[in-house]
């Protein structure tokens, strides 16, 4: 930053503190430019944060303290959970007399945290405690590497008759870093890591690098793995790593993320090693070892072999952790490492909890309803809720009777991907006595998230009628030993003309084109957004 710049900067704002000396790393760039040049940015907390309320009682900014805490042990934590493929919960069983949706392709099954997280601030000096509450996902410029997906926060305050209610949130966007800054008071929480789970299309980066790297294959001439090979062996590693000491325990191997890597590479993970595997687990120091203990255990199994067969068993060993081909590109079902950071102004008990698909789905939900847009057809309340990584909808019918079925047409879109694989989606809305939470509807994501993408959606919805069985018509009594012959009905209905298929009363169909609450059927919603900035 120039010297001339510098003045300029500080006669705009002056707050009786002179601008920092020159070449301290500091400096200035046109907003266009930087439109131009950067993705995203991301603001690293050098000091613990005082609570808003604290500072407006004091009258001190909070970047302006003049004796800021640095951070300890006792405030910072970092837990790993794992995102797998788990069953969908959403779709449910159609009504009586539902028509069946149109034929699709099955979606892949969403990913999900292996875990969720409980958190307890206890009472302290302030009312109020400053929390900070983060999900990362490894880089994507790494190479190879798993593509981001769409990640988001949310904390619930969980009452003491179990029951949670939604404390704070921030979307899912397809983003290598999401923060969610709140201010608790003491009691219980629950902190979710949220994803729609939809697994990227394109995996960007590991195309465009699979080329001549790894076309070479997995073995080098040396009998080791080759850079690219290391790299991706490294990662899986780090997956399964849930302390993040850089080390594979017992604890870290008998997840049940882990069976693949212990099956194809003969982990014995028993306590005196005399069970089935090449690596011993018990011969490594404090049973456990690095990701290059691993690999040069598995180099000198290898030794006797071919390069054709050590070739061989390298691949199935990374296709079955869920990377394959030349390039070694993740399959839709690799196990994902996301790390859950939760730094806080007062010492809090952080601590995971089994997942549960009932709760995880409540919660995106909740979400949606919480922070979205309502919409009115019919009996049912439609939310949207959207971002500049994507936009997600929910459902609830209010009819205590009668269910609906309802479509969502996002076909219209552009540049758009969902996460069940189709841009028209049908989902049963049970009645409200028995599921009065909304259910999601569907998620809407970006294709290529650095070139403009628009939505634009239509939503329909009836309440089927149950079908009435014909009546089983009596039989004439044998005859002669013959077989009965059913009798013939008394007037026989002409056959109606295949065509002639008469449409849903009125008054059981409601169409809506972005129908706001209270308000008349409007024109179909659409929004247009530019590149995420």
């Amino acid at each position: 930053m120039t010297d001339a710049v510098r003045a300029e900067l500080d006669a705009e704002e002056d707050d009786g503190e002179a601008e920092a000396a020159a070449n301290d790393g500091s400096f200035w760039m046109s907003f266009e430019d930087f439109r131009r040049y950067f993705v995203s940015i991301s603001v690293a907390m050098a000091h613990v944060p005082q609570p808003p309320s604290a500072c407006a009682a004091s009258g001190v900014p909070r970047h302006k303290n003049s004796a800021p805490l640095p951070w300890s042990s006792s405030l910072v934590q970092r837990v790993k959970t794992i995102l797998t493929p788990q069953p969908q919960s959403h779709d449910k069983p159609a009504a009586a007399g539902a028509h069946p949706a149109p034929p699709a392709a099955a979606p892949p099954p969403p990913l999900r945290p292996s875990h969720m997280f409980a958190l307890e601030v206890k009472p302290s000096r302030e009312p109020m405690v400053a929390v900070t509450v983060g999900v990362h996902q490894v880089d994507q410029r790494c190479n190879p590497t798993l593509p981001n997906l769409d990640v988001g926060i949310a904390v619930l305050r969980r009452s003491p008759d179990g029951s949670l209610s939604l404390a704070g949130s921030v979307c899912s966007s397809v983003a290598r870093d999401r923060n969610l800054e709140l201010e608790l008071g003491p009691g219980s929480y629950l902190v979710v890591p949220t994803t729609s789970g939809a697994v990227p299309a394109a995996v960007g980066a590991n195309e465009a690098a699979g080329g001549a790297e790894g076309a070479g294959g997995l073995v080098g001439r040396s009998g080791d793995l080759t850079a690219r090979a290391r790299r991706a062996l490294d990662l899986i590693a780090f997956t399964l790593d849930g302390d993040m000491d850089g080390l594979l325990g017992e604890a870290d191997l008998l997840q049940p993320a882990a069976s693949r890597l212990v099956t194809a590479a003969g982990i014995d993970t028993s306590p005196t090693g005399d069970g089935f595997g090449s690596v011993k687990l018990s011969s490594f120091p404090n049973r456990k070892l690095t990701p290059a203990a691993l690999r040069l255990a598995l180099v000198r199994s290898l030794s006797d072999a071919s390069p054709a067969e050590a070739e061989r068993f390298w691949a199935e060993l990374f296709a079955e952790c869920g990377w394959g081909g030349e390039g070694l590109t993740p399959a839709p079902d690799a196990p994902r490492p996301l790390v859950v950071s939760v730094h806080t102004g007062e010492a809090v008990v952080f601590t995971p909890v089994p997942y549960e698909a009932e709760t995880y789905d409540a919660v995106l939900c909740e979400m949606i309803r919480a922070k979205g847009k309502e919409m009115v057809v019919g009996k049912v309340r439609v939310y949207a809720l959207g971002s500049p990584g994507g936009v997600s909808f929910a459902a609830v019918n209010t009819d205590p009777s009668r269910a609906y079925e309802l479509t969502l047409d996002a076909s219209s879109s552009l540049n758009v991907r969902s996460h069940r694989n189709t841009l028209v989606a049908t989902t049963i809305l049970p009645p409200a006595s028995a599921s009065p939470s909304p259910l999601l509807l569907l998620v809407l994501l970006p294709i290529d998230r650095f070139e403009s993408w628009s939505y634009s959606y239509k939503v329909s919805c009836y309440a089927p009628k149950a079908r009435v069985p014909r009546p089983t018509l009596p039989s004439t009594a044998p005859r002669d030993g013959r077989p009965p012959v059913a009798a013939a009905p008394r007037v026989a209905a002409a056959p109606r003309h295949p065509s002639a298929t008469p449409p849903p009363p009125p008054a059981a169909r409601a169409v809506a084109k972005a129908r706001p609450a209270g308000g008349a059927t409007a024109t179909a919603a659409t929004a247009t957004l530019r590149p995420v900035e």
